[in-house]
């Protein structure tokens, strides 16, 4: 009987590094897109909302394959399709070292599209599985999402070595995919020799089939309202500075000699402000309450500043304050009705990648028309909206 429970603990323990190693993977192709988004824009002479379609093709494609990952949940093994997904990212990526690519956005999209379902599996999965193995354990999702935020933190300059000599020297965008692409080989791997062999999915048996019948009844609960409509504003806010960061502190303060730093300012706030998080384990409501409005009140400090060192400190302050409004509503909303935990978990983050996908090319027709700054108002005032839901949460 030890030498089961030790075996399933070990199970558990290799499954939990391959869901943060799939995590990783996740960050560092949202890194590509935004540390590449003035380099794609430029190559391809792009204008208007297709400024925005990388990010929200990615988007679109994650939050339909986090359809389908409901209606499969209780059907396949969500390591199944925790491996499919990684396998699909891998293979996509890769591809974008092509020389067509370079010439052809529709090839582009085509690719990060495919890349996109692989992202689904990922993020739906990743969060929903530690919510069933760690149950009420805040600080494990955060510590979850604070590996996007590290990921994010370094990934900019390993692309900035992989330009120079080498393997990937001149490809530009398409060999920071097509390196993300070969580092999603590893987790995969690891997936396929370590886990589905032995592995029994989960400590709580396999999980409830999901009908739509029962999504509509839990989109309906009343008392997740809040959190569901202060999660798709929040994944507004958050695409916008994930992505769009670069070109506001670059053409919006004139910050030229920052933009390198601009992402990895937004991604180490992510990362310290989680990590920070999981080490105090706060009233989780209670600080989002506080937090949510000076995450509001920092972008637009950085929008009314002249300075793009004073603009980037402000955005660091006000990623910092949003960074754990996702994990945190995670956890309450899963805590909620314990029961559904999974359905609520992948429900939340479809929601919030909703958000996501909306918002991007909406920013880059915003930026056309008024310049980036005014552009920016928008996710802050999303922010703003995704607090005063939050104060409904009970």
């Amino acid at each position: 009987m030890e030498s089961i429970r030790k075996k399933a603990a070990r199970g558990v323990l290799v499954y939990t590094l391959c869901i943060f190693m799939a995590q990783w993977i996740l960050a560092s192709l949202h890194s590509a897109v935004g540390a590449y988004q003035t380099e794609v824009i430029s190559a391809y002479a792009l204008e208007d909302s297709a400024k925005g379609l990388v990010s929200s093709t990615l988007s679109l494609l994650t939050i339909i394959t986090f359809a389908a990952v409901l209606l499969l949940s209780g059907r396949v093994q969500k390591s199944r399709m925790l491996l499919f997904g990684l396998a699909l990212a891998a293979c996509s990526l890769c591809l974008i070292a092509l020389k067509g690519v370079e010439r052809s956005y529709g090839l582009l999209l085509c690719l990060i599209a495919f890349a996109g379902i692989g992202c689904g599996c990922i993020d739906s999965l990743g969060s929903a599985v530690l919510s069933e193995l760690y149950p009420g354990k805040g600080s494990v999702m955060s510590l979850y999402h604070a590996t996007y935020g590290c990921a994010g933190l370094m990934m900019p300059f390993v692309f900035g070595l992989l330009s120079g000599k080498g393997v990937f020297g001149g490809l530009g965008f398409r060999g920071a995919y097509a390196f993300v692409g070969m580092l999603a080989l590893l987790p995969l791997a690891v997936m396929a020799l370590g886990v589905l062999p032995g592995y029994r999915e989960g400590r709580q048996g396999p999980a409830r089939r999901v009908s739509p019948g029962l999504i509509g009844q839990t989109l309906s609960e009343k008392r997740l309202l809040p959190v569901f409509a202060s999660a798709i504003l929040g994944g507004m806010y958050l695409n916008t500075m994930l992505v769009w960061t670069p070109r506001f502190i670059v053409y919006g303060h004139g910050g030229a000699e920052y933009e390198k730093w601009a992402l990895a300012c937004v991604y180490l706030a992510i990362t310290l402000s989680r990590l920070l998080m999981s080490l105090l384990k706060p009233n989780m409501r209670k600080t989002l309450w506080l937090l949510m409005p000076v995450s509001a009140l920092g972008l637009l400090a950085a929008i009314w500043v002249k300075q793009p060192l004073w603009a980037l400190i402000f955005v660091f302050a006000s990623v910092f304050c949003c960074a754990p409004v996702i994990p945190f509503q995670v956890t309450i909303a899963s805590d909620m009705l314990p029961e559904k935990r999974f359905l609520i978990t992948l429900l939340l983050m479809f929601i919030m990648m909703l958000g996501q996908t909306l918002i991007a090319p909406i920013i880059g027709a915003a930026e056309s028309a008024w310049g980036i700054n005014s552009a920016m108002y928008l996710a802050a005032g999303a922010m703003a909206l995704s607090w005063i839901a939050a104060l409904r949460i009970k």
